[in-house]
């Protein structure tokens, strides 16, 4: 729970991000035939520097299933936080703002670029340029979202005592979380 007045920072997946459209998209789908192979697994591991038993176990998942590996939502959950992740979900900035509509002032940031997401030329980039991609490209979308302040104000010739009976309680609480 977030006191009146709290901030809340929070990142999620950008789905606007070039990881999601490009590496995810098309790279990772390339990536997942190579691993069809010893020699391609080897290939893989050096062009994407991922662990060999992340790379077998997608290897493993891609030789189970290969229609259902490569479907959208599962290259995004097998490829974002490990191979069996469950579930994996993008945002953009608009389903951002919904989310935490209720706030007075909601601000984003997309940030966070990996050199890998480009083999060969992604480590050559000068930091200003991955600096650049990671602004608009990025794939951590992080909101920082103020919540409103609650005024309570004593009213005007009335004393705090008797001013709220036990049974108005539920009514109370429904009024400030609402």
């Amino acid at each position: 729970m977030l006191s009146p007045g709290g901030r809340a920072v929070v990142m999620l997946y950008y789905r606007d991000s070039f990881n999601y459209h490009v590496n995810l998209g098309v790279v990772r789908r390339l990536r997942a035939h190579l691993l069809r192979t010893e020699l391609g697994i080897k290939l893989a591991r050096m062009i994407f520097g991922e662990t060999e038993k992340d790379l077998r176990r997608h290897a493993e998942l891609m030789r189970q299933d290969p229609g259902s590996y490569l479907e959208a939502q599962n290259m995004l959950n097998r490829n974002t936080d490990g191979p069996d992740n469950p579930l994996s979900q993008v945002f953009s900035r608009a389903s951002a703002r919904r989310m935490f509509w209720q706030f007075r002032s909601v601000k984003t940031d997309v940030m966070f670029w990996n050199p890998n997401w480009l083999p060969g030329i992604g480590k050559l980039l000068p930091q200003s340029i991955e600096d650049q991609l990671a602004s608009h490209w990025g794939w951590h979308l992080w909101i920082h979202a103020q919540k409103s302040h609650l005024e309570f104000t004593q009213p005007t010739g009335a004393a705090c005592s008797g001013l709220f009976r036990i049974d108005d309680a539920p009514d109370l609480a429904e009024a400030l979380v609402n």
